[in-house]
């Protein structure tokens, strides 16, 4: 006898559309670790970006600052005076604590992260 039953070619179809929906089921989660990814590498660069502007090129003002940033993400700027045990009179620079967080939706939900810096301004 030469050929394929219609058994064993019904198990071959079988086992082939196991191995395809597990791959389907990989391709899709690693597409959305990608899009995570890339998600979570844009945030942080907005971060970085916005942490690093705040009193070079915009002035370092005590208080919060709110915005939007393309593609979704929204920043909230916080700068409070870091508070010293021992304060001297003849200090020059006041130290500053500057947190930059950024928020944004995916399908997987909300997202956010933060990033801290030290900025010092000069005594008034």
């Amino acid at each position: 006898m030469h050929g394929f039953t219609i058994l064993e070619t019904l198990v071959a179809l079988v086992v082939a559309a196991a191995i395809l929906s597990v791959l389907y089921g990989l391709y899709g989660t690693t597409l959305g670790g990608i899009d995570a990814a890339e998600a979570s590498t844009r945030a942080t660069l907005l971060a970085q970006s916005r942490l690093e502007s705040v009193g070079v090129a915009r002035p370092l003002h005590i208080g919060v600052t709110r915005g939007q940033a393309d593609g979704g993400y929204s920043w909230i700027e916080e700068v409070q005076p870091k508070i010293q045990k021992a304060v001297t009179a003849s200090s020059q620079l006041i130290p500053f604590v500057v947190r930059v967080t950024v928020s944004w939706h995916d399908t997987r939900g909300g997202h956010s992260l933060s990033l801290d810096s030290i900025r010092l301004a000069a005594a008034q």
